[in-house]
């Protein structure tokens, strides 16, 4: 079986922000919150954990660009649980 993942960064981006608004629905489904506090800093730990910790730097710069991704998407899906859950709060 031949797996070729090769894709273009905006097809990888592209499939990523459907996966984080997958993700933001069901973590508003499972009845968690989003707040400023966890968009601005899961981000950021999440660079410490996985860059530094776990030594994605090792990686060289395909580390650097797969942790910043990594980053975004975390950033990304806090901030569009925070926007349904004000759209949400407007509709009542």
């Amino acid at each position: 079986m031949l797996h070729d993942s090769a894709e273009t960064l905006a097809a990888y981006l592209t499939k990523q922000n459907r996966y984080t608004t997958l993700a933001a629905e069901m973590a508003l489904q499972a009845g968690k919150r989003a707040s400023f506090a966890r968009i601005a800093f899961s981000p950021i730990v999440r660079f410490i954990k996985f860059y530094v910790i776990r030594q994605g730097f090792r990686d060289g710069l395909p580390g650097l660009i797969h942790i910043t991704i990594g980053c975004t998407n975390s950033f990304l899906k806090y901030a569009k649980m925070l926007e349904r859950q004000k759209s949400d709060a407007a509709l009542r």
